[in-house]
Order: structure tokens, then C-alpha cells, then sequence
């Protein structure tokens, strides 16, 4: 983080972390572990903190009215509850408003800007709704 502070013009947020014995684990996911890292990213950067762009790497997306089934797969597999995804920038499901306000949200606690995803077809009415925002 703090070589990301002092020299990045782009950090990338992601839900993998090290657990204590190295190896990787999905436990990065949490709004509280993102507001930490945010934190360190922004006094590592001090008085450039506002020319690092902030990006996330989502790891699904699923726009519409009927994703409820994607949801339930993904609190299954991560671990996270409903309530927590509703805060995680890695998980992009609903519906269109409802991403946007996410996404709006999201930016205004963490600052991301820059969002990196698989489907960029499925994702393109959120692309849409955000433009000139």
C-alpha cells in the first residue's frame, strides 16, 4: 500500500487477501478491510491521494430483476451475507438503479472510479445509466 501510495496513478482494490500462513483467501471482500486499505493507500499518498485513480476487479456481475439466484450462489461461496455484498465492490448484482447507486455510493466512501468486469455486455445499461455522471 504504501509503494502504491508514494508511485501509482492506478491501485486496484480486490477481495483476495493472505491469510496468516500465505496462502490466499477471500476475506478482503468486507467494507471495513476496504476502508483500511483506503485509509493506508490515502496517507501513503498524502497530497496526491487525488491523481490515483481507485479501481475494483468485480468478480460477477448479473443486471436485471431476476438475479436473485446469482446472489444466493455468491453469499454460498464467499461467505458473506446479503447485507455485506450490498456494500462490495466485487459483486455487482441487481438491477440497473440499483448497481448505479451502489457504484455512486462506492465512489463516494472508497473512491472508486475504474471498474474492471467480465461481461461487459450484460454490465453495458449500467455504462449507459452512468454516462456523463
Amino acid at each position: 500500500m504504501g509503494l502504491a501510495g508514494r508511485h501509482a496513478d492506478i491501485f486496484q482494490f480486490m477481495g483476495m487477501t493472505h491469510d496468516d500462513s500465505g496462502a490466499l483467501a477471500a476475506s478482503g471482500f468486507g467494507l471495513d478491510h476496504l476502508r483500511r486499505r483506503a485509509e493506508w493507500l490515502a496517507e501513503s499518498a498524502g497530497d496526491r491521494i487525488d491523481s490515483i485513480e481507485r479501481s475494483a476487479l468485480v468478480q460477477r456481475t448479473a443486471i436485471g430483476t431476476d438475479v436473485g439466484d446469482q446472489l444466493d450462489e455468491v453469499v454460498e461461496h464467499i461467505g458473506l451475507s446479503p447485507d455485506e455484498l450490498a456494500d462490495c465492490p466485487f459483486v455487482l448484482i441487481g438491477s440497473t438503479e440499483q448497481v448505479v447507486d451502489k457504484l455512486e455510493r462506492l465512489r463516494d466512501l472508497l473512491g472508486i472510479s475504474h471498474y474492471v468486469v467480465r461481461d461487459a455486455e450484460g454490465f453495458a445499461p449500467v455504462v449507459e445509466a452512468l454516462r456523463g455522471r
